[in-house]
Order: structure tokens, then sequence, then C-alpha cells
């Protein structure tokens, strides 16, 4: 669990500097972290609850999709 706080505790600036999901999308795969990762610090960051935080994950990984990545 620390591991997971401590990634979205590296998230939060970034969200917080721009939150803008196409380039929190970016940072989070820049990370190379799980999707139980991610959404967590989704989640954590973005301050929704469990569906939504999956939800932009899914989104999030169907626009990488989209640009061949």
């Amino acid at each position: 669990m620390r591991r997971l706080q401590e990634s979205a505790e590296q998230a939060r600036p970034v969200w917080e500097q721009q939150p803008e999901h196409d380039a929190f999308r970016r940072f989070l795969k820049a990370q190379g972290w799980s999707a139980i990762t991610s959404i967590y610090v989704i989640r954590s960051v973005q301050g929704c609850d469990l569906k939504d935080a999956v939800q932009i994950y899914d989104s999030y990984w169907h626009e990488e999709q989209g640009r061949g990545g």
C-alpha cells in the first residue's frame, strides 16, 4: 500500500500543475506503472471513485491505442 501512496504523491503535482487528461496519460505511461497502480493513482489524484478511475484508465488506454502506442 505504501508504494501505491508514494506513486500517487509523485503524480499529484503533475495533475495539479496541468489538470489535462492527455498530459496525465503520457505521465502515467512514462512511469511504466501497472494498471492497478495507475488506477489507484487516478483515483487518488483526481478524487474520483473506483468506477470512474477505471473508466478514465480505460479511456487513456483506448486513446493510446488510437495513437499507435
